[in-house]
């Protein structure tokens, strides 16, 4: 298996949501994660609009489990199979 060598950015994380439109788009959330967006209200990651959790290069924070496999399931439609799968590591 391959894990992630560093945490996801501001600047990676700001691409699914922005051009993946990923809080807009049900296919990347479990059933579950897209019904609790819906009823919290989700566009985005808590504290997205406070400059202080947004810089680019920084880890993306505030983002709940539903959010970060949402965003697995949207890097699995944007790159190539080939290179294996995106998911979250478990304690396996």
């Amino acid at each position: 298996y391959k894990i992630g060598k560093y945490p996801v950015t501001v600047a990676q994380y700001r691409r699914f949501v922005e051009e993946g439109k990923g809080y807009e788009t049900a296919r990347y959330w479990t059933p579950a994660g897209w019904e609790q967006r819906r009823k919290e209200g989700w566009a985005a990651p808590r504290w997205w609009d406070d400059p202080q959790w947004t810089v680019d290069n920084h880890p993306v924070v505030g983002v709940s489990w539903y959010e970060a496999v949402a965003y697995c399931n949207w890097l699995n439609v944007i790159k190539p199979r080939d290179r294996g799968f995106f998911r979250l590591p478990d304690e396996a």
